[in-house]
């Protein structure tokens, strides 16, 4: 009679994994008792030493049994629903993964229709990679529609032209950088239409101060709006400041006397 084949180490520790270090026989889990492997179908009787006919047990089921199987075929039952849900999440696994690929693929395809739609905007230059880069960070952002759409409106208030008919190089730069600024601005209308008129009171501020903090002007007009300073009284204001500390005082003060008022 040969010798019966020894479980490896591996093969054990697979064992134990999969049935949660607990004896499938009663139920019991190490470390109250101590774990044995022992095979489903009896090695006298044909057994092979594979994952699917080796099954975990306590010392004391394990050397109870003997070399026979099982009155039924629970444990085998159980061990191949467990293969079957492996396999599922196998498979789960890999489809998500060709998804995710998949997405990739879409994310590149999207990328390179992105940079030739601005290259067709800036005719004689091309985006570098640098500039692919940044395209990538924005559509992480923006939708491709956005970002055309804010393409276009760059293209159209920034780019000149020289003598020649040629694009000035500094104003393509220009352009590019205002993209998502306005793919921000128009986003931001999208939702609150009324911010369409704060940006142009805005610019009128900007044509006025040599300097201002833009996203700090946004947000104490939207908070004036918002209690209710009609959109006229504060384009008034911005025409006439004379500077940006100027205005921001005016902004106070005409909104405490607004509140002093209610």
């Amino acid at each position: 009679m040969a010798d019966r084949e020894p479980i490896g180490k591996r093969l054990r520790f697979e064992v134990f994994k999969r049935d949660k270090f607990t004896c499938q026989y009663c139920g019991r889990a190490a470390p109250d008792v101590t774990l044995h492997v022992d095979h489903v179908e009896p090695v006298a009787a044909g057994g092979e030493t594979t994952l699917l006919n080796l099954v975990t047990a306590c010392a004391d089921c394990n050397l109870g049994k003997g070399p026979r199987a099982l009155s039924d075929d629970s444990v085998v039952v159980k061990q191949r629903s467990q293969l079957d849900d492996l396999q599922e999440r196998r498979e789960q696994v890999e489809m998500m993964i060709a998804w995710q690929r998949g997405l990739v693929a879409e994310a590149h395809d999207a990328l390179g229709e992105l940079a030739a739609f601005w290259n067709d905007l800036i005719s004689g230059y091309a985006i570098n990679e640098f500039g692919k880069d940044l395209l990538r960070k924005w559509a992480r952002t923006f939708t491709a529609e956005q970002l055309c759409e804010a393409m276009r409106t760059a293209a159209d208030n920034h780019l000149l032209h020289d003598s020649s008919g040629n694009l000035d190089a500094h104003s393509v730069q220009a352009a590019f950088d205002a993209v998502p600024r306005i793919a921000g601005a128009n986003r931001t209308v999208a939702e609150k239409p009324y911010f369409k008129a704060l940006y142009y009171v805005r610019a009128c501020l900007r044509r006025r101060c040599g300097y201002m903090n833009e996203g700090l002007a946004l947000k104490m007009l939207d908070e004036a709006y918002l209690d209710g300073v009609p959109i006229n009284e504060l384009k008034d204001m911005a025409i006439c400041a004379r500077s940006w500390s100027d205005w921001r005082a005016m902004m106070d003060a005409f909104r405490a006397d607004e509140q002093k008022g209610e």
